[in-house]
């Protein structure tokens, strides 16, 4: 479920435009679930962060 609307917030970002590259999308992602998570308790938070950015890296989308 949390997927989803981490999808949503980074597309609609003001910074997301057209031109942006998947690199971008990985960032605006991170942002939206560090705000998504950020009451969660660190190690939590922290292992869940590591899965999506293990995700992008797995599709070749590097930081």
């Amino acid at each position: 479920m949390w997927v989803a609307w981490l999808v949503l917030v980074a597309v609609g970002c003001p910074h997301s435009i057209a031109t942006n590259s998947f690199r971008d999308s990985r960032r605006f992602v991170g942002l939206a679930a560090r705000t998504l998570f950020r009451h969660e308790p660190p190690e939590t938070r922290d292992a869940k962060l590591a899965a999506i950015a293990t995700a992008f890296g797995k599709v070749g989308i590097g930081a």
